[in-house]
């Protein structure tokens, strides 16, 4: 990481698996996720080493609404659709697991897809979340099997706007649906996205979508 926070703000288009992934890092499906837009609202998920999970909604007021000590994707789902509720504080003690134990101690913010033209609200909550974190690591998931969209090009160059210096991480997510007998192995779609990567830096530092 080349900054000193430990918090890192997750950011990709609609459905590219932000949720996902920070599944996959927590070693638990916590978030909810589909092949849909699923996160509206931004979740502060921060990994312990002790202390008993606790989950915690947010009003609109900045009030705490809401507060589970069972962590669930359903509740979860619940208070993301809810209008009641602007966002989410989680503590999620770290697991057994190797990943999850060098993990405590981070927060990871995961946010709406700023691409949602149907909720304009998703690209405003993403907006807010890249201001008010202005001292993250931004992780910026792609889609492998979506490489180079315009929809990317919009969302880092609302990045780049907000935070033109900042570097930014990126991961590919999806791997597993990539079909080897069809010659389309992980090798070869890292390769693709190398040159994609490079494009889309491009296109965003130029304004170009």
């Amino acid at each position: 990481m080349s900054k000193s926070s430990k918090t890192i703000l997750v950011a990709a288009t609609m459905s590219a698996g932000k949720s996902s992934l920070i599944n996959a890092l927590l070693g638990k499906d916590l978030l909810h996720s589909a092949n849909e837009a699923t996160t509206a609202k931004v979740a502060r998920i921060t990994i312990v080493k002790k202390g008993r999970a606790k989950a915690t909604a947010y009003c609109c007021e900045g009030l705490p609404a809401e507060m589970s000590r069972l962590l669930s994707a359903d509740q979860m789902k619940e208070w993301n659709r809810s209008d009641d509720v602007s966002s989410m504080d989680i503590r999620f003690p770290a697991s057994s697991g190797l990943l999850s134990s060098k993990l405590s101690g981070y927060t990871f913010i995961d946010t709406p897809g700023a691409n949602n033209s149907m909720d304009e609200r998703h690209r405003a909550t993403f907006i807010e979340a890249i201001k008010s974190y202005p001292d993250s690591t931004l992780l910026y998931v792609i889609n492998v099997t979506q490489l180079g969209t315009t929809d990317d090009v919009e969302v880092l160059k609302t990045i780049r706007e907000i935070h033109p210096t900042d570097q930014v991480i990126f991961a590919l997510n999806k791997v597993d649906a990539l079909d080897e007998e069809l010659g389309e192995t992980a090798e070869r779609y890292v390769r693709n996205a190398e040159k994609c990567i490079f494009w889309l830096i491009v296109n965003a530092h130029s304004g170009k979508a």
